[in-house]
């Protein structure tokens, strides 16, 4: 805070020597005249006296009507001055009636006049118009002006950042920022007539430890920003990851077994922030005031539950004389909260201070009944997310479930998850729990599930084990074992919580790392579930995971993944027939395609067409068969019978529902060898992120191969033109028209001195599964993506000898987690030892060389 206020002051000085200078060139009388009806007035954060080293300097130049024109001349000649100076500046040139009446309808200027300052001129022209400012513009209108100020935050927080936990936040518009102390400053000023945290605290507006916490995360923040700032040599509010790392390293923070010396550092700010939230939440639903018919309604709708509890359409209180009671045990708080949340009403804020003040004398250990009635609540849905967060906003919820107090603002530093551990755990629950009205998959699984509150106790619980050493979902699972077992709930409850906890990655890995046509996949799946009910809650929890990890994180596509994992585990865990007759299954696909291509009878060029489409398809390997639906299988067949050997047919459908392009080879063997890397190295090219792809090659030797992209190049449809320009490129590749890394350097889509900054502090991982699948091995690659990364792989991968014949490639941002199925020359699973060791060795050296700027070649 030193250096903002010494910024401040030097910025003081130098406006009024400019001022200064100006006003002597005026006559005396002149002097006098504008020094008897002229003020300098700082505003905003300048008004304040807090200025981060690129902050703008807010000025009001305000002057009597009848002093417009020495006056204004010689503000002009020092705004332009400090322009010269380098001084950045907000400001305006206005007599009192002009400022007050703009003040009335523009927020941001009557915010940045709530925290005024003289800095030269006659006082009486200010004081006069800053008590005229808080009667017309404030006070006047106090229910307008709040609401101004609380809906433009509002609107801010939802542009920059709408929880404190956001792993990037803006240091001062995020939610918990330094814009939050702000708007408490301004609703202080409008209610007590004070702008200041003191101030406020010693009228009763915010008790002592409120305003101790809010002063101090207040003096964090700002550090935090100033050192941005200068770094930056410019205005710089985001708090990046890459400058995380810089203060973290700055500030000599060291790393402990368990955390990065970054997590450290945004574990505090996280604690910091957060504290600036709560306080300004509740301090806001204090002082945020409700119309006479609100609260006429209000009134009228307001009733008594318990004889102490009052219920009214928004929140739920009792009188003060009742909160000792009510908060005088778990018990009663418990039943507090299910009240809430049977209502779907919040705790009112002056209740809320009292729980939270309640929970920190609270016996830690929990009864019985307490344990019943947080099941109970558990149980129940529609308001269960607000009433988990109110309970964590007191402290309630670790008293319950201790190991929250682990997991409170723990930051996992990567760039895949967008939010706290603690902040992703609430939201998976609020995400579950909005299946309930979803009318797909999901909502009618979430709808069947008999023991909800095994679901989202699992949800709860099933991270808790980050930031532990070891792997966090095994850590997770004894957690759970002795949560559930604190909570008094039967055995066999305890063994599926901890089990879901356990497995709570598995579906995401089955589903987007693995075929999910294999029926090995399916029979690993039902044996991690063990029945129906516990896949249905997987499922969800699998969704829900995604889902409150980041935007954009969950989409259809995966949706699509994960829904087809669950369907095929569903039949087999049910006893319907899916893995048992599987031979069974395949013939009624190929029934199916042959009945659509043509009548069974029909004879095409002297040939017996049905007959014909009964060899393509029992050429066609499983996995195809399965993970195509019929109608492109037909398609296929159709193209494959007017295939000539010359001919390589390379074409792209746009799927609106996914926001993806499937490309779609077709050629006979003989043509296209090698091309799965020339593909891959073609459509990356292109700016292509390749999501998945399916390599097939029949026994007749025809190959059909089908890449699924997403093409950042267009937010909107992918036009017709676009699909065959890359499909052009491909055909190029494949043809040997092209080299792929011309292509690279021809669409010029890397930069050879392009720098990549790498957060996640992942080692470069390659592993070999020949249990997963019954056909293939199954190469799993973790390494840093970089361009061409996956053109490398698969170069490498066909320079080795063994063939690729499925594919799963996922990327989360800095990292690629790709798996590839491969088989030997001769189609068979890669057994032999010295063998594996062979292509894990040189996977491992090639990969290596390569991220060592090695990608670099790929811009020359």
């Amino acid at each position: 805070m030193q250096v903002s206020a010494a910024i401040s002051n030097a910025t003081d000085e130098l406006i009024l020597d400019f001022l200064d200078e100006r006003l002597t060139a005026l006559t005396k009388n002149q002097q006098e005249f504008v020094g008897r009806n002229s003020a300098l007035v700082a505003v905003g954060g300048s008004g304040r006296g807090e200025l981060a080293p690129w902050s703008d300097a807010d000025l009001l130049f305000l002057h009597r009507p009848t002093n417009s024109s020495p006056f204004t001349l010689c503000a002009s000649h020092v705004v332009r001055d400090l322009w010269d100076a380098g001084i950045k500046l907000g400001h305006s040139i206005r007599n009192p009636g002009d400022t007050i009446s703009l003040s009335r309808h523009e927020p941001e200027v009557a915010t940045a006049l709530v925290e005024s300052r003289l800095l030269w001129g006659d006082a009486g022209l200010f004081e006069q118009f800053m008590r005229k400012f808080r009667k017309r513009a404030v006070r006047g209108r106090l229910r307008a002006f709040v609401d101004d100020c609380i809906c433009a935050r509002e609107q801010e927080r939802a542009d920059f950042g709408s929880t404190h936990s956001s792993l990037e936040p803006d240091v001062k518009r995020s939610s918990g920022g330094l814009r939050d102390v702000h708007l408490i400053r301004w609703l202080g000023y409008a209610y007590y007539g004070a702008a200041d945290i003191e101030s406020i605290r010693l009228q009763g507006g915010l008790r002592k430890g409120d305003a101790r916490r809010l002063n101090a995360a207040h003096e964090y923040l700002t550090r935090i920003r100033i050192d941005m700032h200068f770094e930056a040599g410019q205005p710089s509010d985001l708090l990046s990851k890459e400058e995380q790392l810089r203060i973290a390293h700055k500030r000599g923070i060291d790393d402990t077994a368990n955390q990065r010396s970054v997590e450290r550092l945004m574990q505090e700010y996280f604690r910091r922030s957060g504290e600036i939230a709560n306080v300004c939440e509740r301090f806001v639903a204090l002082h945020r005031p409700r119309r006479k018919r609100s609260r006429f309604i209000s009134f009228l709708m307001t009733h008594r539950s318990d004889g102490i509890l009052k219920v009214g359409p928004d929140t739920i209180s009792v009188h003060p004389r009742h909160h000792d009671a009510v908060c005088g045990n778990l018990e009663s708080i418990l039943k507090l909260h299910r009240s809430a949340l049977l209502y779907g009403v919040d705790i009112a804020p002056e209740l809320l201070e009292s729980l939270k003040q309640a929970a920190k004398q609270l016996d830690a250990t929990v009864s019985r009944e307490s344990g019943e009635l947080f099941r109970d609540l558990l149980a129940r849905t529609g308001n269960l997310g607000r009433v988990l967060r109110i309970m964590y906003e007191t402290g309630l919820l670790e008293i319950l479930v201790p190991d929250m107090s682990h997991a409170r603002s723990l930051l996992q530093f990567n760039q895949y998850h967008s939010y706290t551990v603690d902040e992703h755990t609430l939201r998976a629950v609020e995400a579950a729990e909005a299946f309930e009205h979803d009318s797909g998959p999901l909502g009618t699984a979430y709808r069947a599930i008999r023991h909800k509150e095994l679901l989202h106790l699992a949800l709860l619980l099933h991270d808790l084990g980050k930031g532990l050493e070891g792997d966090h979902s095994e850590i997770g699972e004894q957690i759970a074992l002795r949560i559930t077992k604190r909570l008094d709930m039967p055995e066999y409850q305890q063994e599926i919580v901890a089990l879901l906890v356990r497995q709570h990655l598995k579906m995401t890995h089955l589903a987007l790392r693995r075929d999910i046509s294999d029926p090995q996949t399916i029979i690993e799946l039902s044996r991690a579930a063990g029945s129906p009910e516990t896949l249905r809650m997987l499922y969800v929890l699998t969704a829900a995971d995604l889902s409150a990890v980041g935007p954009d994180v969950w989409n259809d596509w995966k949706a699509g993944l994960l829904t087809g994992l669950y369907d095929r585990a569903m039949r087999a865990l049910s006893g319907k027939p899916f893995l048992h007759n599987e031979k069974e299954r395949l013939q009624r696909i190929r029934d199916q395609v042959q009945a659509a291509i043509v009548p069974l009878d029909s004879p095409t060029d002297g040939k017996d067409m049905s007959q014909w489409v009964r060899e393509q398809l029992e050429a066609f390997p499983p996995h195809y068969l399965s993970a195509t639906p019929p109608e492109k299988i037909a398609s296929d067949i159709d193209t494959i019978e007017g295939l000539v050997p010359e001919i390589i047919v390379v074409d792209g459908e746009y799927d609106r529902q996914t926001g993806t392009v499937e490309y779609r080879l077709i050629a006979y063997e003989d043509q296209v060898a090698n091309c799965f890397h020339r593909m891959t190295g073609a459509l990356t090219a292109k700016r292509l992120e390749i999501l998945g792809a399916q390599i097939s090659t029949s026994s007749n030797g025809v190959v059909v191969d089908r890449f699924r992209v997403v093409d950042s190049d267009h937010t909107d449809d992918v036009p017709r033109e676009r699909i065959e320009e890359v499909a052009q490129a491909v055909r190029d590749a494949l043809t040997g028209k092209v080299a792929v890394p011309d292509l690279f350097q021809r669409h010029r889509r890397f930069n050879s001195s392009q720098d990549f900054d790498d957060v996640s502090n992942l080692p470069l991982r390659i592993g070999l599964d020949n249990d997963s699948s019954e056909r293939a091995t199954i190469v799993d690659v973790f390494a840093y993506d970089r361009p061409g990364l996956l053109y490398t792989i698969a170069r490498t991968l066909f320079q080795l000898g063994v063939s690729v014949e499925f594919a799963k490639i996922a990327t989360h941002l800095d990292q690629v987690a790709d798996a590839f199925y491969v088989t030997n020359e001769d189609g068979e699973k890669i057994k032999d030892g010295a063998e594996i060791r062979r292509i894990r060795d040189e996977l491992t050296e090639v990969i290596t060389d390569f991220m060592a700027q090695g990608h670099a070649k790929f811009g020359r």
